[in-house]
């Protein structure tokens, strides 16, 4: 066991997650938290910079996994600006990259390695603890953006994409661009059901923000507060719903606001549930002989009525 704290970050579109292990006895001591931002490309290195303060003097490694990448114009210029900002805010720390294959590059040969092996690297990190929960299982794990469904074979991450030309994967389903923060209700579902009618709403907007807000609003508010996000009031949510099919609140009903959400919300698990069969199917696995990790803030509310 390290005898010195370890260090892990999650550099994502809109944040960037964190986690110390300081040895304690034979255990590790966990500690973390999430620097949020909708201005990513503006706040990221006074972010580092928070972040580098939390840092133990100490540190014997410094592991990177990102999404960041993916906002920027090439993969290329996206790792590069990480690997700058890491040289720039915390030059004498060791600090290693992980690709998608799980494979630890240290910072000065980054750049000469292919930059989508960095890109989306990020779920291997809930690939590797849900194979310290089960050996064999199939991990799902909804952040506030995305989900990612990915099999553990034998203790070790199994990825469809075997190259950096095949890690795009949202097109074998262990990857899509659907979570409980900030997905689009139109991404779900093109219509709803309102008054005997089925309606279709503004394609720019409503939110699974405000689906998960009407309907769960007490849970809600923990697992906003883990992103760092304030909740708003429950009205303010039902506003924003109603304001979708361009109505206010004296014009609708709350109850039809909620059925609505309701019909979002199983929308929600009917598509999530598509890309588990998609990856299911490639790995020729029956759901009922299948034992399946549930990780993020969409665990509860979303993966467990997908299963």
């Amino acid at each position: 066991m390290n005898t010195t704290p370890v260090v892990g970050l999650d550099i994502g579109g809109r944040s960037v997650k964190y986690t110390v292990l300081t040895p304690t006895g034979n255990k590790y001591q966990a500690t973390g938290g999430i620097a949020s931002s909708y201005h990513m490309e503006f706040e990221l290195e006074q972010i580092f910079k928070q972040l580098a303060a939390r840092i133990p003097e100490d540190v014997s490694c410094i592991g990177a996994t990102m999404s960041y990448p993916i906002s920027c114009r090439t993969y290329g210029k996206g790792v590069e600006r990480i690997v700058n900002l890491f040289q720039k805010v915390v030059p004498d720390k060791p600090v290693f990259f992980i690709d998608f294959e799980s494979r630890m590059y240290p910072l000065q040969e980054v750049m000469s390695a292919d930059p989508a092996r960095f890109s989306m690297s990020n779920f291997f990190g809930s690939a590797y603890l849900g194979s310290k929960i089960r050996s064999n299982a199939v991990v799902m794990d909804t952040g506030s953006t995305s989900t990612d469904i990915l099999l553990i074979r034998d203790e070790c991450p199994v990825s469809i994409g075997q190259d950096t030309s095949s890690i795009r994967r949202q097109l074998t389903g262990e990857m899509t661009w659907t979570g409980v923060i900030a997905t689009l209700i139109s991404s779900l579902t093109e219509y709803v059901p309102l008054r005997g009618r089925l309606v279709k709403g503004s394609p720019r907007g409503g939110t699974t923000n405000d689906v998960y807000n009407i309907i769960y609003y007490e849970k809600m508010r923990d697992l906003l507060g883990m992103y760092g996000v304030k909740q708003k009031k429950k009205d303010d949510y039902y506003l924003d719903m109603a304001a979708y099919f361009a109505y206010d609140l004296e014009n609708i009903e709350s109850v039809e606001i909620e059925n609505m959400a309701r019909y979002v919300s199983v929308k929600h698990v009917e598509v999530v549930a598509g890309f588990l069969f998609q990856v299911l199917s490639y790995h020729e696995l029956n759901v009922k002989n299948t034992d399946f990790v549930l990780m993020g803030i969409g665990k509860d509310i979303l993966l467990k009525k997908v299963l």
